[in-house]
């Protein structure tokens, strides 16, 4: 339902289903986004969870936020490799932890992830009503792929899932 009405607002128009030969959304979900999206719960035809496929979310993709794991592997990488040792005291690290200044952030990551990366355009939209928002500060895009990170593992677990290559990116 959510990609149905965000899909009418940005076009103007309305998007019918049945006259695109689909008889409900899982149908269409199934036949439209075979290529970059998988159904993850078909138990609600009419409202199906799809999920992102790993290619489609390990690659480098500027404004489209089903790509943060590759964005959070890469910062990773360049933490680890720009960083410097964490000193006690400045916060309560980790032992091994590395720190690197937010401000160093942006021109490492259009080194490194993409040419194009702008922090301040990225948003996504909420799956419960399809909402906008949008991250203006790379403080906040930090915070989200923390909080996208620890869903994923929780959902990963609760469902007993073998781990995929988006897990291995975004393992701890």
């Amino acid at each position: 339902q959510v990609l149905v009405r965000k899909y009418e607002e940005r076009h103007s128009t309305r998007l019918d289903l049945e006259e695109l030969g689909h008889s409900t959304p899982l149908a269409a979900a199934t036949a439209l986004l075979w290529d970059v999206v998988r159904i993850v719960d078909k138990e609600d035809t009419d409202n199906p969870v799809v999920c992102v496929e790993d290619a489609v979310a390990l690659t480098p993709q500027p404004g489209l936020l089903g790509s943060w794991p590759s964005l959070y592997r890469v910062l990773c990488e360049l933490v680890r490799s720009n960083g410097r040792d964490a000193v006690p005291g400045e916060a309560e690290p980790d032992a091994g932890a590395q720190c690197l200044l937010l401000s160093q952030l942006r021109p490492l990551m259009e080194r490194h992830w993409h040419a194009s990366f702008d922090e301040s355009v990225i948003g996504y939209f909420r799956a419960q009503d399809g909402g906008f928002v949008g991250l203006k500060k790379i403080k906040y895009l930090l915070r989200a792929m923390l909080r996208w990170r620890e869903d994923r593992l929780a959902w990963r677990r609760s469902r007993g899932l073998e781990p995929t290559a988006v897990d291995v990116a975004v393992a701890p």
